[in-house]
């Protein structure tokens, strides 16, 4: 029975995508409990014929030596471009559809900075959808200011070979503070997304731990803290002055902290798909959360970034959010 038991827990674990929310948990603060989502495809990384990383590698080429129509190629006719971060802020911010969107998204990239730094800490790839953890750096026309931001990209790939959905998101606070900042001063996200480099190989069995791990974290469980090796750090972007769960955090003590101040503000996880690749486990996921300091609910598209030690112990877990649009709830 025990065995039977474990192995129902692994399919549900394995076909569910999401901790769900409705507007009843927030009026009465109750956990959301843990059910069977139907979106299983979003969980499932296609194979492939064609090489996804080297198709993403040339677009990158192409947008940032001036060759529009050679990026372009790259892209579907139905491409869905989608630059998270709160709306009137940032030019870039929004949703765009098919090429001539995406040449209005580019157009207010470099009308609006002039980029002059990029570097890919690493590359996720699996199946049809490519991450990359990037480094940004641009001065910023209107104010004046240099920033460093630390971003993350999603590629998904239609059948015949063409980028039809990219999802950008960055450390918007840091990215909306330079942007409206003081001329002459330089911004910078405080900690770097760097490429933690193991033997470790992920497996299937080790996306169905971080979906296990992030229930855990939205519950301010203990019994998975022994996922975390004893040097493990957390870090989840944004100003640590404001949200409370922001910050760096190092150590099962600093982790247990975070966890209990996750668990306080956060209502919901719905993750939306799950990645892997060597070392790494990449979730794209849903926040959504209630400030602790002024009782305002806000939601966020985020992406948790895991990385593995050589034991399979989880080392690195890095959180990218709209955190400008968080931060603004827990101002009263």
């Amino acid at each position: 029975m025990k065995t039977y038991i474990l192995f129902f827990v692994f399919i549900l674990g394995m076909f569910s995508c999401s901790v769900p929310y409705s507007e009843s948990d927030q009026q009465t603060n109750q956990t959301p409990v843990l059910i069977q989502e139907s979106q299983i495809d979003q969980c499932i990384a296609v194979d492939v014929s064609y090489d996804p990383l080297s198709i993403v590698q040339t677009a990158y080429t192409n947008l940032f030596s001036g060759d529009l129509e050679g990026f372009l190629d790259t892209l579907s006719d139905d491409v869905e471009w989608i630059h998270y971060g709160p709306p009137g802020t940032i030019p870039t911010y929004g949703v765009y559809y098919g090429k001539q969107g995406v040449t209005e998204w580019a157009y207010n990239l470099f009308s609006c900075v002039q980029m002059n730094y990029f570097d890919i800490h690493y590359f996720v790839v699996d199946g049809n959808i490519v991450h990359s953890q990037v480094k940004e750096g641009a001065f910023s026309y209107g104010a004046g200011t240099q920033m460093y931001i630390e971003n993350f990209h999603s590629f998904v790939f239609n059948p015949d070979g063409k980028i039809s959905k990219v999802c950008i998101l960055s450390e918007s606070y840091t990215g909306v503070t330079a942007y409206n900042g003081e001329n002459g001063l330089t911004y910078s996200t405080p900690y770097e997304n760097n490429d933690y480099q193991s033997t470790y190989e992920t497996t299937r069995i080790d996306k169905l731990k971080v979906y296990k791990l992030l229930f855990d974290m939205q519950k301010n469980g203990k019994k998975n803290i022994n996922m975390f090796s004893d040097d493990a750090q957390i870090v989840m972007t944004g100003p640590e002055d404001i949200v409370p769960y922001m910050g760096k955090f190092s150590g099962y003590d600093e982790i247990r902290n975070f966890m209990k101040k996750f668990s306080k503000d956060i209502r919901c996880i719905d993750i939306k798909y799950i990645v892997k690749m060597g070392n790494k486990v990449n979730v794209c996921l849903k926040l959504y959360g209630k400030s602790s300091r002024s009782r305002t609910s806000y939601q966020s598209e985020a992406v948790f970034s895991f990385q593995y030690d050589d034991t399979g112990k989880i080392a690195r877990l890095y959180g990218y959010s709209d955190n400008y649009t968080i931060s603004r709830s827990y101002i009263e």
